[in-house]
């Protein structure tokens, strides 16, 4: 049962990403970068950890984006459009995808790392697929910039283990750093819009 995926995980990770034991900053773009993501989250019964402190447990509540304000200056991100794109295969987009919009008056501070939650967004990051996670700031006077994005591999999870980028292009399994503060984003249905930014 859990105990034979959970073993199969280690091994997908181990053989595809190395693991540090410190967590790996991204390179510094003097804007909003997406600095670390949390997909696989044990359950209640599985001693799992209710991350986001809601009073429940499991991937439905506590699956996490952190974004962080990379610059020194703060930043408006209202209306930014925030994306997990789920691959069936390499051209298909699954039906799993979702996205979330940032309401009026969201500010990042410089320096700041806010975490978005399952709970709030309502995006799923599932185990057996790729994810794309973009960032976008559609809707604004930036239509159609790609803030940042981030590619997580099917499969390759850890439970209650981030996925960080490495500073060289690719991604890390890092120790769990949870933000202090979350940052609402409320769930969009435009699917079909957000979906023509992924290429």
């Amino acid at each position: 049962g859990r105990n034979m995926v959970f073993i199969a995980t280690l091994l997908v990770a181990v053989n595809f990403l190395p693991f540090t034991s410190v967590q790996a900053e991204p390179e510094s773009t003097g804007g909003v970068v997406i600095s670390e993501v949390l997909d696989s989250v044990s359950t209640e019964e599985y001693n799992g950890t209710d991350w986001n402190g809601d009073g429940s447990y499991g991937p439905e509540s506590d699956q996490f984006i952190e974004l962080w304000n990379s610059g020194d200056s703060p930043i408006n991100i209202s209306n930014w459009w925030l994306m997990a794109i789920e691959w069936r295969n390499e051209s298909e987009v699954g039906s799993d995808s979702r996205g979330c919009t940032f309401p009026e008056g969201s500010i990042l501070q410089a320096d700041e790392r806010v975490a978005v939650f399952s709970a709030d967004s309502e995006i799923r990051i599932g185990y057996f697929s790729k994810h794309s996670i973009i960032l976008s700031a559609q809707g604004t006077d930036l239509a159609d910039v790609h803030v940042d994005r981030m590619e997580i591999p099917a499969m390759s999870s850890v439970f209650d283990t981030s996925f960080v980028p490495d500073g060289d292009g690719g991604l890390a399994l890092a120790p769990l750093d949870i933000p202090v503060f979350c940052k609402p984003c409320a769930p969009d249905e435009r699917k079909d819009s957000y979906l023509e930014l992924i290429h």
